[in-house]
């Protein structure tokens, strides 16, 4: 498994996680039909864009988990948000493994390797936000999060209530 830096060129394969990771881990918390109607094809074209912009900021980051196999397995954003809470430097707005890739290790890569990011910057205090209702929100309390902080998201005219996940010190986070 090779955890790198994301390119242009892998879009798709990043709209590929995203959506089926969204089709799977959400379903029964957002409504089954939006769900069913995301379009791989349209996730594609916002990713481009997004790692387009992404290559003159030098405060956000999208990285890969990629399978020589599979391609694209896993991926992770993160950096410095203008919406980035202010008493915390940085935080991981999404991290994503296809689910028959779940529990071998390859999210807690993708959260060392966005840490080591974070480290380069100087950032020290972390926050990661999951939805109330995500099942996989142990994951976070794993690697040393608390559950401090609490929010709303709002998607298909819904409002879903989220739980910030906060390291004071990301030194702190047991891998």
């Amino acid at each position: 498994m090779k955890i790198r830096s994301a390119k242009i060129s892998d879009a798709e394969g990043i709209a590929i996680v995203g959506v089926r990771s969204w089709q799977s881990n959400y379903r029964g918390i957002f409504p089954d039909e939006e769900l069913d109607q995301m379009s791989i094809r349209e996730h594609t074209e916002k990713w481009k864009n997004t790692l387009l912009k992404n290559r003159t900021r030098d405060n956000l980051k999208i990285i890969v988990a990629e399978d020589s196999d599979q391609g694209i397995v896993g991926y992770a954003g993160g950096g410095k948000y203008e919406t980035t809470p202010p008493q915390y430097d940085c935080e991981i707005g999404a991290i994503y493994v296809l689910k028959e890739h779940q529990r071998k290790g390859i999210g807690t890569k993708l959260v060392e390797k966005k840490v080591e990011f974070f480290q380069t910057k100087g950032w020290k205090s972390m926050i990661i936000w999951a939805l109330k209702d995500n099942y996989q929100r142990g994951f976070y309390e794993k690697l040393g999060g608390k559950d401090k902080e609490a929010s709303f998201y709002e998607k298909w005219e819904e409002k879903y209530e989220i739980v910030g996940y906060v390291w004071e010190d990301i030194k702190e986070i047991v891998f």
